[in-house]
């Protein structure tokens, strides 16, 4: 689990370069009559997001949008296992930037590998430094963050440690650019009647979910962030790993594996199943487990028909795939609502017709 300690403290100011909390974790409504391209986990690598939004005739050979009004909403997981973090943030910043003035809109929702730099930038948050290293290590990386102040050899030495070091440098070397991007994400994205999540959602999320709308589950998740999980009244984000000592019935949305929902009872199948279908939701999106291909679990329970999970994590980044070329995604037609999704290869699939197959890792 590694060794934690407290980090010491930043103001919003400091970190985003506003003294204002506006525009914290705000979701732009997705326009109206827009397609939507939905991007699974990047980590850390432009090429695939590159090769994804060609493969959907979303980018020219210079690699300028040319979608026109086409919705945007990434799976999290943006940094991390890809090496070129910094290059992949500017990338990501550019592409909202032409989305936005094409008439679309960009949303995105944090992964695990984003929720530790996130942990990291703000104040009052206790941070397991060997998980950080874990997940944040293209930044720590990219950014030239001075490890020698974080380790001793392979040891973490304490009396070195000051993990202001991790929010000075990539302050200073982004200019808030990038901690005003990040500061956009949330942790889940609601568009029509699809659902956009990282991990997945047991029954205790989704009772959270059905308590305190999207909007109410953000904000408080973004009070976990920046207060301490402690004093949340609702979560433990931080401790709510599947691979700690938290059941599926505990685990987070940002940490929930896709395949655990056929592990569920189906007395919480059947909780989750009314309640995401009393908010209108038919198709739940997430990344976070890697395949081949796009993934789909299906329940049905009653006269409302199918609500779809849809895993689209198909390990884009050489770390996963092996190799390169690897692409991934969904476009969304807003006149049919047809949704295509993309493997690997680039080959089609209709999500209506896709069928489970074991995630191979995360």
């Amino acid at each position: 689990m590694g060794i934690s300690y407290e980090t010491s403290e930043f103001t919003l100011e400091e970190i985003t370069g506003s003294s204002t909390d506006t525009d914290r974790g705000v979701s732009e409504e997705n326009s109206e009559n827009n397609d939507t391209l939905i991007v699974p986990d990047i980590h850390g690598d432009p090429e695939p997001l590159y090769r994804s939004l060609n493969r959907f005739g979303l980018i020219d050979r210079r690699r300028n949008w040319i979608g026109e009004k086409v919705n945007v909403v990434l799976c999290g997981d943006l940094i991390d296992r890809g090496g070129k973090d910094k290059e992949t943030l500017d990338a990501l910043i550019s592409l909202k930037n032409q989305v936005l003035e094409n008439g679309g809109s960009f949303n995105g929702v944090v992964g695990n590998h984003d929720w530790f730099l996130l942990n990291a930038l703000y104040a009052r948050q206790r941070l397991d430094l060997m998980y950080f290293l874990k997940y944040c290590g293209g930044i720590i990386k990219d950014f030239e963050i001075d490890n020698v102040a974080l380790f001793d050899g392979f040891h973490v030495n304490p009396e070195n440690l000051e993990l202001g070091i991790v929010r000075r440098t990539f302050l200073k070397e982004s200019n808030h650019v990038y901690t005003r991007f990040f500061h956009t994400l949330n942790l889940l994205h609601k568009f029509d009647d699809k659902l956009v999540v990282h991990g997945g959602l047991n029954l205790l999320w989704a009772n959270f979910l059905r308590e305190l709308g999207i909007e109410g589950v953000n904000d408080k998740f973004w009070n976990d962030i920046k207060e301490g999980t402690s004093k949340s009244e609702y979560f433990k984000i931080a401790g709510s790993r599947r691979d700690g000592p938290n059941s599926n019935e505990e685990v987070s949305p940002i940490w929930f594996d896709h395949f655990a929902l056929k592990e569920l009872s189906e007395s919480d199948q059947i909780g989750i199943y009314r309640i995401l279908k009393d908010m209108g939701v038919n198709y739940v999106f997430s990344g976070h487990n890697v395949g081949e291909i796009p993934r789909s679990i299906t329940w049905s329970f009653d006269e409302r028909g199918p609500l779809r999970f849809i895993c689209l994590d198909t390990g884009m980044v050489p770390y996963y795939s092996g190799g390169n070329g690897a692409m991934g995604g969904a476009y969304v037609n807003n006149e049919t609502n047809k949704i295509i999704a993309i493997d690997r290869e680039g080959f089609e699939y209709n999500v209506d017709d896709l069928s489970y197959t074991f995630s191979i890792g995360k």
